[in-house]
């Protein structure tokens, strides 16, 4: 949880940016980005109040659990890879902004 607040917390200036200069399409990405992150937060919240344990990362090399957890998650797989397509977003906002500031000072 504290990593997806944290990546919130880093696109959060960008998003304010982008809101205070009139950047719709970059603000929308970029406060869509943070609800993202903001919803995991929220599971894991959740997650810890009802108390619910964690598999935790060694248990993925268990056959007997990623069977149990394809079951009872069936579209996991695709989940996650939405999840990180979303995650890289951050990344190409950046290469925009200087894309913008190296090429649109030259005209």
């Amino acid at each position: 949880m504290i990593e997806f607040v944290v990546a919130a917390l880093i696109v959060a200036p960008f998003a304010i940016y982008y809101v205070l200069h009139g950047r719709t399409l970059y603000a929308a990405i970029a406060i869509g980005i943070i609800l993202n992150f903001l919803v995991v937060v929220a599971f894991g919240l959740q997650q810890n109040k009802n108390k619910e344990k964690d598999i935790g990362i060694r248990q993925l090399f268990n056959k007997n659990t990623r069977e149990t957890v394809g079951r009872e998650h069936p579209h996991l797989g695709g989940d996650t890879t939405i999840l990180v397509i979303t995650l890289l977003l951050p990344f190409v906002m950046v290469i925009c902004v200087l894309y913008e500031l190296l090429f649109e000072r030259r005209r």
